[in-house]
This record gives C-alpha cells, structure tokens and sequence, in this order.
C-alpha cells in the first residue's frame, strides 16, 4: 500500500517538474543567437613558392575561381586566355587531366600506352613539365575550331596545371611566349 501511495506522488509530481523543464528548454533552446562571419584571409600560395616570368605582352587579369592566376596573351593575331591552377597531390594523374581536356576540344580518350607520344617535355628550374597540344572543336560552344596547350607539373606534394585556349591561329602563335613562361617557372629558395 505504501509503494502505490508513494507511486501517485511521485507520478503527480512528474508532471508539475517535467512541463515546467519542457517550456523550459523549449524558449530556451528557440532564443534567436546571432550569426556569426568570419573573414580568415586566403594565404597566397604564389608567394614565396611557384614564381614565373611574365612574358611581354601578356596582361595580368588576376585570379578568379579556381585560376590562381590568369593572363591575356596578346598577339597580332587576337589574344588567348592563360590560366595557372594548384591543386593538391597528384590531382587524378596526367592520363586522367590529359583525357579530360581532350573531351573538352572534341577529341576521344587515349590510353596509358598512347599517352607517351602526346606529350611533351618542357625543363624547367621548379622540375620538367608535360606538355600537351590538341587541336578540335569547341565542344562547350559553337562547335568553332579550338587549340588547346596544357602542361602539367608535379612537384611531389602539389600539381600545377598551365593552359591556354583558343582560336587554332592565335593559340599557334603564342605558343613561344606561352614555352617561354613554362621555362621560367622556379620555386622560391630553391
């Protein structure tokens, strides 16, 4: 008798503590806090690392998205668009990169074994870059005919990406200043 006294008391006194918390933690937990923004500054990764010369002609139209840097290369001919991109470790590996800028001028996947006569070898004082040069269509637009050269550069912990693209004439002609600048790449205190 005595434990069932007992269990209506404490059975009534549950509700007058339990409804009591629930409000509780409910206006507690619904109380509007203030968003907060925080602005950590981007280190620039260019500095004091990957250092290049700028050839003359090219205008710097700096970085956007994932382009660390980004160049208008002026010919007589017209002008292409240089982009620099880091990603880090191997980024996917060169096979996957090349393919995938291939089906970016139109062109199929090669394989491993086809790989080697695609690329070129461009020295360098921050190591030897692969180079590649497609020429297709533009298959993102109109269909135009487009050049592509694109190199690549792993430097065991990072991989570089340098491309530029455009009209097939004007993609020729700034292949010299385009190798002038692969050449002059250099990683600072090394």
């Amino acid at each position: 008798m005595l434990m069932k006294i007992i269990y209506t008391i404490v059975s009534k006194l549950k509700k007058f503590i339990f409804v009591p918390f629930c409000f509780g933690v409910f206006f507690l937990g619904c109380k509007e806090g203030k968003v907060r923004v925080y602005r950590i500054p981007k280190e620039n990764i260019l500095e004091g690392n990957l250092q290049w010369s700028v050839p003359s002609g090219w205008k710097e139209q700096g970085a956007s998205g994932v382009r660390l840097a980004r160049f208008e290369a002026g010919t007589a001919k017209g002008s292409a668009d240089v982009s620099v991109v880091m990603l880090p470790g191997s980024a996917g590996g060169i096979l996957a990169n090349i393919n995938r800028w291939r089906g970016q001028v139109g062109l199929g996947p090669i394989d491993e074994k086809s790989l080697q006569s695609q690329l070129q070898r461009v020295p360098s004082s921050a190591g030897e870059l692969s180079l590649v040069d497609f020429s297709g269509v533009n298959s993102q637009g109109d269909n135009s005919p487009v050049r592509m050269l694109a190199a690549i550069l792993f430097d065991g912990e990072t991989t570089w990406f340098f491309k530029t693209q455009g009209e097939p004439s004007v993609v020729i002609a700034v292949k010299p200043t385009f190798l002038e600048f692969l050449r002059s790449l250099r990683f600072a205190g090394k």
